[in-house]
């Protein structure tokens, strides 16, 4: 890398952003791969765990996940050691301690540098990338960090978006994001005895937690889910009773079942692919999946006994199950019914849109005004890269790009409405999603949640750039494999998402990944797929966020397959078909996979 005058703060074979679950993962599986690496992970928090890192977490903050069920494969999380019942959902602080526990363990910690946050990554032209650095907790002045390969491991949750809502400023009481609620500012306002009514809005599963921890504090809640948005989210109890079983919902997503009931642009092979036609190339089969779909979705609103209740009945989604992906939530609070309590409590839930904010509260579509003295807009999450990458085609990089009116932006739009209009040929049960509010009224280019619109992301196997995929070609980071996202998906089994993703980016920039003489794509091919693989989501879960990243729920299994498929491993790990197609999988099922591809590359596989 070419010689700089400013100061410099390290030079590293490999820089890892977030010390989270996917920096974690990326960083073991780097080590396990090439133990002589020399790498360091950056870290914006002050202690280990990204999200989920101690100075974030609420009190009352449990996982949606259960034991057994949020962990790694190399390092069980044991009721002994962490104090978690069978079954119970986990505590934050928990977490953390199982985060704390797993760096410790495998010489992680030392490798991290806490409170510092990235402002920008520079490429250089021979490759290999400068970042500027602030350090949060001194306020010194900026260094610099020098890498040959960079992982950005920050996910979609680690920055609130700000909130949009008009006209804010003329009220007069606390103003609060759900990322303040789960930090010290927001815990003072709920503790205030003089704060006696508090504002909820949003209808996400931050909402519900938000609403259940201002009834916990005592106070009147005013709850508004905004009819020009997406509506409620599904929510679902910890266990559904289905036919004498209760299966946890979690589980669901990852049954191969349900992924073969959705019309998925990663499709298995074999006996599964012929299913998979008869389901979504037949009317008879469409129909089947349309009805199944709906059974299921009525079993979830049932076991919540929210369907004839007048109060509860502004609580409904505004779609199918099938359609939401993982913004679908589990109720996951102690104390009883968190329907009943809302009942009990004095919560009033409004379905209106919020037209103007005045001094003392907010006045709706309908003309009621809402007096209170907080209030809390669940705003979601700033989904784009949390810093600035500099000397590089953003657009080439499947990195969300504002939309102006250059040739390539344009271009990039028109591909994308021959690609839905392909997605829908080819999946017809596509034309039967709903479409949200939001859609019809804002444009088809996501908001950056800034003011400008951006494109989605669209990396290669949603990881890493299109661009920099084949080792040899043009394009303005061709040669270079030297830039991966982990993370930049949601999902239910996150954890097994960090680990999949972690192996198959360290052995792509490792070179380990690639294709046989002849069968390698070209460029187009690959950028071609990327933006596919973003229309076919943005289609598929129109009640997500998949029209800006990654965003699935009943399709993460063949996802996995893919990714497993490229590094050469086994993708059917059941026994027998039957448990293939039945059988949820888990993290015991995808343990030992950096083992099994450490030894398929010894055989030279």
């Amino acid at each position: 890398m070419d010689s700089d005058t400013r100061q410099e703060g390290g030079i590293w074979d490999v820089v890892i952003v977030g010390g989270g679950w996917q920096g974690i993962a990326a960083a073991k599986t780097y080590l396990d791969l090439q133990p002589m690496i020399k790498l360091l992970i950056v870290d914006s928090n002050r202690t280990i765990g990204g999200v989920w890192a101690l100075e974030n977490l609420h009190p009352k903050l449990n996982t949606q996940n259960t034991l057994g069920t949020f962990e790694y494969s190399w390092y069980p999380m044991s009721s002994q050691e962490f104090g978690v019942e069978e079954g119970a959902h986990i505590p934050g602080k928990v977490v953390h301690q199982y985060l704390s526990a797993v760096a410790q363990r495998f010489q992680i910690l030392q490798r991290i540098r806490f409170s510092i946050l990235v402002l920008s990554a520079e490429k250089s032209p021979e490759g290999g990338w400068l970042l500027t650095v602030k350090d949060s907790a001194t306020s010194e002045a900026e260094s610099f960090l020098r890498c040959e390969k960079l992982i950005v491991a920050t996910g979609i949750t680690s920055r609130p978006r700000q909130s949009n809502l008009a006209g804010r400023d003329r009220f007069k009481g606390p103003f609060l994001l759900y990322a303040d609620l789960l930090r010290g500012t927001g815990r003072e306002v709920l503790d205030n005895a003089a704060v006696s009514s508090v504002t909820v809005i949003g209808g996400s599963k931050g909402s519900y937690d938000a609403v259940s921890w201002a009834i916990d504090a005592g106070k009147s809640v005013n709850w508004i889910i905004q009819r020009s948005g997406h509506g409620p989210a599904w929510m679902t109890p910890a266990a559904l009773s289905v036919v004498g079983f209760r299966p946890q919902f979690e589980t669901f997503p990852t049954r191969r079942a349900f992924s073969v009931l959705s019309p998925c642009v990663w499709a298995e092979d074999g006996v599964f692919a012929g299913l998979r036609w008869l389901l979504h190339q037949t009317s008879v089969g469409r129909l089947l999946v349309d009805m199944l779909w709906f059974i299921l979705s009525h079993v979830v609103l049932k076991s919540l006994q929210i369907l004839p209740d007048d109060l509860l009945s502004n609580l409904q989604p505004s779609c199918g199950i099938q359609w939401q992906a993982s913004s679908t939530g589990t109720l996951n609070y102690p104390g009883g019914d968190f329907y009943r309590r809302v009942k009990r409590a004095n919560v009033s839930i409004h379905r209106q849109d919020i037209t103007s904010s005045t001094e003392h509260g907010l006045q709706l579509g309908d003309g009621t005004e809402v007096r209170t003295d907080a209030i809390i807009h669940v705003t979601g999450w700033r989904w784009t890269c949390p810093f600035d990458l500099v000397g590089i085609n953003t657009l080439e990089h499947g990195i969300p790009t504002v939309a102006g009116d250059s040739h390539d932006t344009t271009q990039w739009h028109l591909r994308s409405q021959e690609m839905r209009q392909h997605m829908t040929s080819r999946f017809p049960y596509l034309m039967k999603a709903p479409q949200p509010p939001s859609s019809s009224q804002a444009s088809s280019r996501p908001s950056l949640g800034r003011g400008p619109e951006s494109t989605p992301w669209c990396l290669y196997r949603c990881i890493a750039p299109p661009c920099q995929v084949r080792t040899e070609g043009s394009g303005s980071g061709s040669g270079h494999r030297d830039l991966v996202f982990v993370g930049f998906f949601n999902t239910f089994p996150k954890v097994l998402l960090s680990e999949i993703q972690a192996l198959w980016a360290v052995a792509y920039l490792q070179g380990r990944i690639g294709w046989a003489v002849g069968d390698e794509p070209s460029q187009v091919q690959i950028a071609h797929e990327a933006q596919m693989w973003s229309c076919w989501a943005a289609l598929r879960y129109p009640f997500g966020h998949a029209s800006k990243y990654p965003d699935t729920a009943f399709d993460i299994i063949p996802y996995f397959d893919v990714l497993l498929k490229d590094l050469g491993l086994e993708t059917k790990r059941k026994q027998g078909w039957l448990k293939e197609l039945c059988s949820p999988y888990g993290v015991s099922d995808y343990r030992g996979i950096i083992e099994e591809f450490q030894m398929l590359q010894v055989r030279g596989g």
